[in-house]
């Protein structure tokens, strides 16, 4: 990569600032306000459950939650995960863009290079990874309401399918020429082969490729991938408006995802990679140009919002949204989805503002709802601005608060804190994360190698840091 990876930009940042430093954390009148939206606006918009996650320009977060899981009003909660569906493009698109990077593919290759199109019905080897990045390849779309995939995968429930036997021929149908390469959304096999070339040119699953380039270096603490099916009751309930689906199983739909939309987890986690991506810390800021360009098509354009009418088009793995405030443009990059539950993440790269949010419900008119809540959040935080900074901690990385101890150890690390840790984390002087725990206070420190170690401790409001030995 020719930036700097994530851990090192980490380590860079604490030899700054000093060791145990508190990032603070967001002011308790706009967390009270941003929770009241949610809470007050719920019905309003017609949902069931929502979770989402706020990261200011200084980097303080704030998660919220508020309604239902399942018909016995079972609080959702920030333990089970949601379906992001297709925001996990944008993840897809990251990594080939790092594979980009590092030499091992150009985004203006053809697919065959890669791929045995042969085998593969339909899919033209000249196409380029471009065109599937951007949605302007002449693939048929094999998952809708009807076709052969479709029925083939709801007949049974319960079944963990081979991702490549999607591609057999039943399931397979010719697309409408695009001959002047105009975006045109595939929901499904853009992405689904993009999936199958990065396994190729790696040797790596995605599941492994997810966790080694994305949620092991930014410090995902709730992510998984559901190629192997998903577990219902790790999932924060499921509706298609008022009908209940969470009873069901979706082990069919979840393993026939692929490149697509397989991620299941937090919003804190995606609105973690939303904001890494569109700051350039996974891929190059030159490729991130490229991917944040415009690909030619009629824009996609929603009027009424409270920050007036939106006009939305496509990059790489990346919706690009834009309004007009007076004589200047405000843009935002990211993208929606809808699978089990509907999604939006998105970032705003000038003010350095992130969010996501997820609902339960995967019907077309809790997707409008979703868009209405993600608007109503937005336009608070722009309407309240100057409210939009980080204060300081509640935790004092120098008090009786917050004690590692004993320093120097050499078997067991104690955390003591005024809540409970959500996730620490030890790294070495030159940045690399040697050891993670979640939702404890102690970590077996045994296999270390002797030396200073740098201690990140995440709790539901701070981040606090402090310099640690190792004997």
């Amino acid at each position: 990569m020719k930036n700097l990876t994530y851990q090192t930009y980490l380590i860079s940042c604490l030899l700054l600032f000093g060791f145990g430093h508190s990032f603070g954390q967001v002011d308790p009148a706009l967390e009270a306000d941003l929770q009241a939206i949610l809470d007050d606006n719920l019905t309003a918009f017609g949902l069931k459950g929502v979770e989402a996650t706020i990261i200011l320009p200084d980097g303080c977060h704030w998660t919220g939650v508020s309604g239902v899981s399942d018909p016995n009003s079972t609080p959702v909660d920030t333990i089970r995960k949601w379906h992001w569906g297709s925001v996990g493009k944008a993840m897809t698109a990251a990594i080939v863009l790092q594979l980009d990077d590092e030499g091992e593919l150009d985004v203006n290759d053809p697919i065959g290079d890669y791929l045995g199109v042969d085998t593969i019905p339909f899919l033209d080897g000249e196409t380029t990874i471009k065109m599937l990045l951007n949605h302007t390849t002449d693939l048929n779309n094999s998952w809708e309401n009807g076709s052969e995939l479709w029925n083939a995968v709801w007949a049974d429930r319960d079944s963990v399918w081979n991702i490549w036997s999607v591609l057999e021929p039943e399931y397979r149908a010719a697309g409408e020429p695009n001959p002047d390469l105009i975006h045109t959304y595939n929901g499904y096999d853009n992405y689904l082969m993009l999936g199958f070339l990065i396994e190729e040119v790696t040797g790596q699953t995605l599941d492994e490729l997810y966790t080694s380039r994305l949620f092991e270096p930014l410090g995902f603490t709730n992510s998984v991938m559901g190629t192997q099916g998903i577990d219902m009751t790790d999932f924060n309930g499921l509706y298609d408006g008022d009908s209940y689906r969470g009873d069901l199983e979706h082990n069919s739909y979840m393993s026939t995802r692929g490149g697509g939309g397989a991620h299941l987890g937090s919003s804190h986690d995606v609105a973690r990679f939303i904001r890494a991506f569109h700051n350039d810390e996974l891929v190059s800021s030159g490729l991130m140009t490229e991917a944040r360009q415009s690909t030619a098509g009629d824009p996609t354009v929603v009027p009424g919002t409270c920050l007036g009418t939106l006009s939305q088009t496509y990059g790489y793995g990346t919706n690009i949204v834009e309004y007009t405030d007076g004589s200047e443009t405000v843009r935002f990059y990211g993208h929606g989805g809808n699978g089990l539950g509907n999604s939006l993440a998105f970032h705003n790269i000038d003010e350095n503002f992130t969010l996501a949010i997820t609902t339960n419900d995967f019907s077309s008119s809790a997707q409008q709802g979703n868009l209405g809540l993600f608007m109503t959040l937005v336009c608070h935080i722009w309407d309240n601005w100057p409210q939009a900074t980080c204060v300081l901690s509640t935790i004092d990385a120098a008090s009786d608060d917050f004690l590692i101890y004993p320093n120097p150890a050499n078997t067991v690390l104690n955390i003591r804190t005024s809540t409970t840790p959500e996730r620490i984390s030890i790294y070495n002087m030159e940045g690399k994360r040697c050891l993670t725990a979640t939702g404890g206070s102690s970590l077996n420190i045994e296999e270390l190698d002797a030396g200073v170690y740098v201690v990140k401790v995440e709790t539901d409001r701070d981040v606090v840091t402090k310099r640690w030995v190792k004997e």
